[in-house]
């Protein structure tokens, strides 16, 4: 008698949790092999990494868990924008582009996870920068934002007020700032010292954390100046003038292509190719002129909007009511995202999918962190409700 009115055990991960473990880990496991294969850039690391996000959304699934409005409304908007992105891909009188005729694939998502390997002896692919600390990335650019991720993390997990695990982070930390300075890219270094500012304030520091993030951010600023970054500070005049001509030139196209876009901005190039003395420029350097100029205005606003309102989800997480992992996970998600809008601005970090794949990831992780929902026990009689009733 008395058993029946004792609190049911009950799990507190369903098998539906368990579940989604499995196409989860597969896609963190595939995400750090696809950069190894030029930051995500070669062919097949492409593939892997369109799989790694097919595993993601197999696990969302899995858990069969309701999504917040907010991204709710970002899913549909990036659906809208690869609907367009299929739709300029089509061999239509109103998109006729001479860009189409060799890029008429239609469900190119797809094709991709099933392209087949470099051949053997192909190459790997110009580095670009030889004297820089690059690799896996052929740009060292690149590869400063994807180490400035880890920089902003390992921050993020150092200014709370908690010495648990402070070694492993403090490592971290000191790894990756010595690959963003050895990178020597000034505008990655920038766009990672904004980053660390905007994680650290975001996560509501204290005063032990605000000097250390301000003595980080002198480090780092000192380290680049001894380092060949400081060097290359004396051609910036310089590369500025080429930067404004190349953004002009794009800002042209943009114009040209307001409404529709171009559909890809590099094949354009290649067939009218701006003069850059014995540069090779195929990029806009600026994300947002570029995806004016290929996708259109119209269709520009549809990721930002997207990454907007995910960013707007991960924010309402950085109150003190929040526990402490999810406060430092939107931290983190909040130093990412201001780090690639910064380095977009002059550069086009995000166009690496390693890179693209790493901010979904934190957004992710931010709008979906959340305190798991405890069964609550069973109520039980006790002796004196029994004799009253």
């Amino acid at each position: 008698m008395r058993s029946a009115f004792l609190p049911t055990r009950q799990p507190i991960y369903s098998t539906a949790h368990w579940a989604a473990l499995i196409p989860a880990s597969g896609a963190l496991l595939l995400l750090p092999l696809a950069t190894l294969g030029r930051g995500g850039s070669a062919a097949w690391a492409e593939g892997i990494t369109l799989l790694a996000g097919a595993l993601g959304l197999a696990s969302a699934v899995f858990l069969r868990t309701p999504l917040p409005r907010r991204v709710q409304a970002a899913s549909g908007l990036w659906l809208l924008l690869v609907l367009w992105c299929w739709f300029q891909s089509l061999s239509l009188p109103a998109l006729a582009h001479p860009l189409w005729a060799e890029a008429a694939i239609a469900l190119f998502c797809i094709a991709a996870l099933f392209q087949v390997p470099d051949q053997p002896g192909a190459a790997l692919g110009k580095v670009r920068h030889s004297a820089d600390a690059a690799f896996p990335f052929t740009s060292r650019n690149t590869f400063c934002a994807f180490t400035g991720v880890a920089a902003v993390m390992a921050f993020a997990n150092l200014a709370p007020n908690s010495r648990k695990h402070w070694q492993f982070w403090l490592a971290i930390l000191g790894i990756s700032l010595a690959a963003v300075t050895a990178s020597h890219s000034r505008a990655g270094l920038i766009a990672t010292i904004i980053g660390l500012a905007v994680a650290g304030l975001a996560g509501r520091p204290g005063k032990w954390s605000l000097l250390l993030l301000g003595g980080l951010i002198a480090a780092v600023c000192l380290a680049g100046i001894l380092s060949l970054t400081g060097l290359r500070a004396a051609s910036l005049p310089e590369d500025l003038g080429i930067r404004l001509a190349i953004w002009q030139a794009r800002a042209s196209i943009a114009q040209n292509h307001f409404w529709l876009g171009v559909g890809s901005l590099d094949q354009a190039l290649q067939m009218q190719p701006g003069e850059w003395g014995d540069r090779h420029i195929l990029r806009a350097h600026n994300i947002y002129l570029q995806t004016v100029a290929e996708r259109g205005l119209p269709a520009t606003t549809l990721p930002i909007a997207a990454l907007a309102l995910l960013l707007a989800q991960a924010i309402t997480k950085l109150t003190r009511a929040a526990p402490p992992a999810t406060r430092t996970t939107a931290a983190i998600t909040v130093g990412v995202c201001s780090l690639f809008a910064a380095h977009g601005v002059v550069d086009f970090s995000l166009y690496a999918p390693a890179n693209a794949a790493l901010l979904a990831l934190m957004l992710g992780l931010a709008c979906g962190a959340s305190t798991p929902a405890l069964p609550k026990p069973q109520g039980f009689a006790t002796n004196a409700q029994l004799f009253h009733s």
